[in-house]
């Protein structure tokens, strides 16, 4: 299972930079405009997909400062928020390295952002939407990029899988 979360992280570093690299083409009136998603515009959804990222990464480790929100807008420039991106996904990669197969069987437990309380899930249920809740996200970023007429990059894991490992982004 700590093969199949880290082939996860990889796949995510990937997607995400072809996503990101495909959303440098858009205007910055597209970028930021509201296309009706579910936080707006391409602008807000990255940012709350680094944001919930941030979260979960820190219910899974302890570490750094935790997030009180997943809404917040914590980058106002694309190249900003995809040096941070690139950092946040190594440190995911990092994480699902060194994970204890132990750790795995383990339930975790962790105050949620929207309706603030403690709860608990299995640890590979949450990590499997930790996964989800990425592609979901850069599935509505995709769709926005595909709106404005552009011709995005294919982002599903059947393409990582055969991508030359040299190839960036």
């Amino acid at each position: 299972m700590k093969d199949y979360f880290l082939m996860n992280a990889e796949y995510g570093r990937w997607a995400n930079a072809r996503l990101l690299d495909d959303c440098a083409t858009l205007t910055d009136h597209e970028y930021h405009r509201d296309m009706n998603a579910v936080f707006g515009s391409v602008h807000a959804t990255l940012n709350h997909l680094y944001a919930t990222d941030t979260i979960w990464l820190h219910r899974f480790t302890g570490e750094g400062e935790p997030l009180e929100t997943y809404e917040d807008i914590l980058f106002e420039d694309l190249n900003d928020l995809r040096e941070a991106r690139a950092v946040l996904d190594e440190r995911i990669i990092a994480f699902f390295q060194l994970l204890d197969p132990e750790d795995i069987h383990r339930e975790l437990l962790f105050r949620t952002a929207r309706r603030p309380s403690v709860t608990s899930r299995p640890f590979p249920v949450a990590v499997a939407h930790f996964f989800t809740h990425q592609t979901h996200h850069r599935s509505q970023i995709h769709l926005c990029l595909r709106q404005f007429g552009k011709s995005p990059r294919p982002i599903d894991i059947i393409h990582f899988h055969k991508a030359p490992a040299t190839e960036e982004g």
